[in-house]
């Protein structure tokens, strides 16, 4: 792994603390801002806007992984998927038992789901490198799909809005950009491209579907491109701006930590359920994949569990479920139990690391 990637996951730390300190005076960032004709507060934007940039990169990443990679055995591929049912599973399952033994609201089962990819590929960047040349690839396809997973829950949940016109222009314009790969040349084919990825972008807003995942789409419908124009043209952008800007204004939230509300019952449920039900879930669910399909895993089972501690980093979208799920007054309770998942995660990683010296050497 690339020194300048170890240095930009460092950055999140102070990003990390300067969001938790100065969050009570950054009441701008819940501020609403017109686009498009679509409001937002600012912080849905740096979700809606930067962020889609992220997962069009880490799309094209998880592409050459199928194309040339260790995915190129699509039965090979199907592990990642089976990870990630058990580890969408496994955490909701284990918060619903937590909670009818504590009794914690059964309605906020589904904050502990998400995996976070930019804090998971910040916190990999950690590990020796050996160890992520193995896991890295299982981690990018377990995660990507788990967000993907979990804003479809969302989004069936909740019962999102679409808009069949502008779905209708999505599709049509997601073609347009396909057939200008396909059959434009120069300088007008990066123009169309540009173009049209933007449209898209506004098609997506205003159809109800996720900008993040219509950017994993268009990046599995983009030529493969090499690691080094990734690490070269987009990385440094992705690590430098995007994923900090996401981190400072997801964590930008005024909160009131006490012992009390770190030990509530819906914080302790909510702990509990990513930090055992997350690893589980993923060790399980890949190893009935393999089983199934007939496919090695490509990983110790000490490394295919150390990949779930990892994917157990969550945070944007379980504040979003936080939000749609509880009354306010359970929603600061829940946000705690979020957020102390990520340093005890952090934890159990180092952990990981102290206690499996063969993975680690």
């Amino acid at each position: 792994m690339k020194s300048s990637t170890r240095v930009a996951a460092v950055i999140l730390l102070p990003v990390t603390l300067l969001a938790l300190i100065f969050a009570p005076h950054l009441t701008v960032i819940n501020s609403e801002a017109s686009l498009f004709g679509i409001v937002h507060s600012w912080r849905d934007w740096a979700a809606l806007g930067p962020l889609a940039i992220f997962f069009f990169v880490a799309g094209l990443e998880l592409k050459a992984e199928f194309t040339t990679g260790i995915f190129a055995d699509r039965r090979r591929a199907l592990i990642p998927l089976g990870a990630v049912t058990g580890g969408m599973l496994a955490p909701a399952l284990f918060y619903i038992l937590f909670a009818k033994i504590s009794g914690a609201p059964l309605t906020a089962w589904g904050i502990p789901m998400a995996t976070d990819l930019p804090l998971v590929l910040a916190a990999l960047s950690f590990a020796p490198i050996p160890f992520i040349a193995k896991v890295r690839p299982f981690l990018l396809a377990l995660a990507i799909t788990d967000d993907l997973g979990s804003i479809i829950v969302l989004a069936v949940r909740f019962h999102q809005e679409f808009s069949l016109f502008y779905l209708g222009v999505l599709l049509i314009m997601l073609a347009l950009y396909w057939i200008g790969i396909k059959r434009l040349h120069g300088s007008i084919k990066i123009f169309v491209m540009v173009a049209a990825a933007l449209i898209i972008w506004i098609a997506s807003l205003r159809s109800g579907i996720s900008p993040t995942f219509v950017a994993v789409i268009l990046a599995l419908l983009t030529p493969t491109v090499s690691a080094k124009v990734r690490e070269e043209r987009w990385e440094p952008t992705v690590n430098f701006i995007i994923v900090p800007l996401f981190i400072f204004t997801a964590l930008a939230i005024t909160i009131e930590f006490s012992l009390e509300s770190i030990f509530s019952p819906l914080s302790l449920s909510l702990i509990f359920a990513r930090l055992i039900g997350k690893p589980v879930g993923i060790f399980l669910g890949a190893l009935l994949a393999s089983a199934i399909t007939r496919t090695a895993i490509g990983l110790s089972r000490s490394e295919l569990f150390g990949a779930g501690i990892i994917a157990s980093l969550g945070l944007s979208i379980s504040l979003l479920f936080a939000q749609l799920s509880l009354k306010v007054e359970d929603q600061g309770l829940a946000i705690i139990g979020t957020l102390l998942t990520v340093p005890l995660a952090i934890a159990g990683i180092k952990a990981y690391y102290f206690f499996t010296r063969d993975t680690a050497a």
